[in-house]
C-alpha cells in the first residue's frame, strides 16, 4: 500500500510518500516547500490572501506528486497557524473546492502525540524513555514518553515565524530586540525544568533543528539520512547562535547548511533550541529528520 502524509506548518509544508509492507514503512519521497501560511498571523489573527494562495499552490503540487507515485491515501493536517486563524474556514473551503482535499486541524495534544510517534520511528540512541521537542514556525511541543506512550506534554506559543515577526525588527539584530526575544522565550519556559526530567535523552525534530544539524555538519546539499540520529551539542548550537546574531539576513542566506528561505527565521528558532537545551540541562540533542508527517502515516496504517 502506498500513502502520503502532508504536514502544513506555519512556515512550510512537508510531504512524505511511503510504501507500507506489513510493519515496514519505506520512504519513497520527502519534500519540503515554504508556504509561510502563518505570515502576519500573530498581528491580525487571519490568514492573508497571499499566504492562502501559496499554501494552495504547494498542496496542489503535493497532491499531484503523491498521486503520480501511486499514493492511495493522502493524510493532510494543519497545526498552529490554522488553529489560530479566524478565517481558517475559508481556506478549508478553497482547498475542498479546488483540490478536493480534506485537511484536519490538529489539536495541540494531537500534534504533540503524532510528532513524538513520527520522530522516534526508526531512531536509535535512546532508552525506553525520551523527551521530544518539536520547534515549528508557530509553536513548540515538548513531550515526555515511555515505551512509545505519552506521559506528559506541553505546547508553547514559541516558533520561528511567530518570534521573528514579534521581536526581530533590526538587521543584524540589536541588543533591544535580542533582549526581547530571549525574555519571551525564557518566560514561556518557566516551570519546564520541573515538568520534564532532564536525565532523559532529548530528541529534536522540526526544520530549525535539522537545519542546525546541517549547519554543524557543513552540509552543502541537504540529506536527511546523515541528519537522522545526529547528535548536536549545546556548544555547537551556542556557537551557531552567536554567528547568526552577528550576521545580516544577506549574510545568513550564504551560510553553508542554511537554506536561504529559512534564513529569516533561523535566529529565533535557534534561540528557542538553545534556551530549551539549557533549561533542561541537556548537553546535546538527538536529531530526528522525521516528525508529524511520519506520525500521520503511521496512524493511518495502524487504523486501517
Amino acid at each position: 500500500m502506498r500513502l502520503a502524509g502532508i504536514d502544513l506548518g506555519t512556515n512550510s509544508a512537508l510531504l512524505l510518500v511511503v510504501e507500507a509492507e506489513g510493519q515496514r514503512v519505506i520512504p519513497l519521497l520527502e519534500e519540503e516547500r515554504e508556504t509561510r501560511i502563518g505570515e502576519g498571523l500573530s498581528k491580525v489573527k487571519k490568514l492573508t490572501a497571499g499566504a492562502m494562495e501559496r499554501a494552495l499552490r504547494v498542496l496542489s503540487q503535493f497532491k499531484g506528486i503523491s498521486r503520480s507515485l501511486g499514493a492511495e491515501v493522502i493524510c493532510l493536517a494543519g497545526t498552529s497557524a490554522l488553529r489560530e486563524a479566524e478565517n481558517r474556514g475559508e481556506f478549508l473551503r478553497l482547498l475542498r473546492e479546488r483540490q478536493d482535499l480534506q485537511l484536519s486541524i490538529l489539536s495541540p495534544e494531537e500534534e504533540a502525540k503524532l510528532s513524538f510517534r513520527g520522530a522516534l520511528y526508526g531512531l536509535q540512541g535512546y532508552g525506553s524513555q525520551a523527551l521530544m521537542a518539536d520547534i515549528g514556525g508557530g509553536s513548540t511541543e515538548i513531550v515526555h514518553g515511555e515505551d512509545g506512550k505519552i506521559k506528559r506534554w506541553r505546547s508553547l506559543p514559541l516558533g520561528g515565524v511567530r518570534l521573528t515577526e514579534g521581536f526581530i525588527h533590526s538587521d543584524p539584530i540589536n541588543r533591544r530586540d535580542l533582549e526581547g526575544l530571549n525574555g519571551e522565550i525564557l518566560s514561556r519556559f518557566q516551570g519546564i525544568s520541573s515538568d520534564f526530567p532532564s536525565k532523559e535523552v532529548l530528541v529534536g525534530v522540526g526544520g530549525t533543528i535539522t537545519t542546525l544539524a546541517a549547519m554543524d555538519m557543513r552540509m552543502r546539499v541537504y540529506d536527511p539520512g546523515p541528519i537522522h540520529g545526529y547528535r548536536l551539542s549545546v556548544s555547537s548550537v551556542s556557537s551557531i547562535f552567536d554567528r547568526l546574531r552577528a550576521s545580516t539576513l544577506s549574510q545568513r542566506k550564504r551560510m553553508i547548511g542554511l537554506a536561504p528561505k529559512r534564513a529569516e527565521i533561523i535566529l529565533a528558532g535557534t534561540a528557542i533550541c538553545l534556551h530549551l537545551m539549557k533549561t533542561l540541562s541537556q548537553t546535546d540533542i538527538l536529531v530526528s529528520s522525521r516528525g508529524l508527517r511520519w506520525g500521520l502515516v503511521l496512524r493511518e496504517l495502524s487504523d486501517s
